[in-house]
């Protein structure tokens, strides 16, 4: 295990992670804070793509390094719910130029900063980079990019196929691959180990509907609307407007208010987590952490499917045993076909509670790699 580069200070911990939405980013700061709360003298460094005000209002503190460099591809997507293929394959041609040398560089700049473990979710240049410097890494991976690669591009044609293989074999290096339930097997590590599903806890805001001036008289339900971290340009805002039986809280630019529709940025500086743990019903795509905060606030979910995400029917099979949801179609989605499922689902009784605790189970992995 790797020596602590300075007595001075506590573990220095390297979080890098794909900025691939929020999904990603969550599943980190859940074990990140775990981490915080056992030993306050750790030191962290998040290299991510995403702004530092979205990583320190989910941490719940700004005393970290950032370093917002992308750290990976995923996919270049124009909107939540579908890929641009053409630019994400220049993207990943452009990251496989010289794939070896962006390996040492950034293998060279952890063992600077004085890294004493990597925790990945779930870049894999960065793996291969902790083992070029000799660094212990630790993936958090509900699913790996290749994966991903293999569900969208033709691994028969050169290009992907070096870009899948440098993937396998980067990930291949991980010291240890956590699986947050539900996940993908993950087969492209060699030492895997699963735990339990990873999500951060919401408290309730009594006030969130006062906030939004919906009377105390209209007892109406509260569904949120939102795609994630990839702004969504195109939602059905007509339709959800004429559907009286709501009120809406949306995550949409351009949003003109009105009695039942609210937008989400009106609420400043609330965490998401505690919105999501304060609303009546949720209506978006079925990515991991959506997926898994929508059951642990049993709300009811309706969501439409992403294209050819390798861990959507996983994702899927696992909120239909946990949780009450309904998947509908990319069409009926878009023409704001939720109202009818939500009222179905409200009525229904909520399934039991699941436990997600696995960021306090990896967190007590990753000690003792320390």
């Amino acid at each position: 295990m790797p020596s602590f580069a300075n007595p001075d200070h506590g573990p220095r911990i390297n979080f890098a992670i794909s900025a691939h939405g929020y999904g990603h980013l969550t599943q980190a700061i859940a074990v990140a804070r775990a981490l915080l709360q056992s030993n306050p003298d750790i030191r962290l460094r998040f290299q991510c793509a995403l702004p530092r005000m979205v990583i320190a209002n989910r941490l719940g503190n700004d005393d970290f390094v950032h370093d917002q460099a992308a750290c990976d591809i995923g996919l270049i997507q124009p909107d939540p719910l579908s890929c641009d293929i053409r630019q994400t394959a220049e993207a990943y041609q452009q990251l496989h130029q010289d794939f070896a040398q962006k390996v040492r560089t950034q293998g060279q700049d952890l063992a600077h900063w004085g890294a004493d473990i990597l925790i990945a979710d779930i870049p894999y240049l960065s793996v291969a980079a902790a083992a070029d410097a000799g660094i212990a890494s630790i993936a958090i991976a509900s699913l790996s990019w290749d994966s991903v690669l293999a569900s969208y591009f033709d691994l028969n044609d050169q290009a992907p196929r070096r870009w899948y293989a440098d993937m396998r074999s980067a990930y291949a290096e991980t010291s240890l691959a956590l699986l947050p339930e539900p996940a993908l097997p993950g087969d492209c590590f060699t030492h895997t180990r699963p735990i339990p599903p990873l999500a951060i806890s919401g408290r309730r805001l009594p006030s969130l509907r006062n906030l939004l001036g919906i009377a105390d008289h209209d007892q109406r339900p509260l569904i949120l609307c939102s795609l994630g971290g990839i702004s969504a340009g195109n939602l059905p805002l007509l339709q959800m407007q004429q559907d009286q039986r709501f009120h809406w809280l949306v995550n949409a630019e351009q949003l003109v208010p009105a009695a039942n529709l609210h937008s989400l940025a009106t609420l400043g500086d609330q965490r998401y987590q505690d919105i999501l743990a304060s609303v009546d019903g949720l209506v978006s795509k079925p990515g991991y952490g959506t997926a898994v905060e929508a059951v642990v606030n049993q709300l009811p979910f309706v969501y439409t499917s992403r294209g050819h995400f390798p861990d959507e029917s996983v994702i899927m099979d696992w909120l239909q045993r946990n949780g009450r949801c309904q998947h509908i179609s990319q069409q009926a989605w878009q023409a704001g076909q939720f109202g009818d499922h939500l009222q179905q689902l409200i009525e229904q009784s909520a399934k039991p509670t699941i436990t997600a605790n696995g960021a306090e189970v990896a967190a007590n992995i990753i000690r003792d790699y320390l």
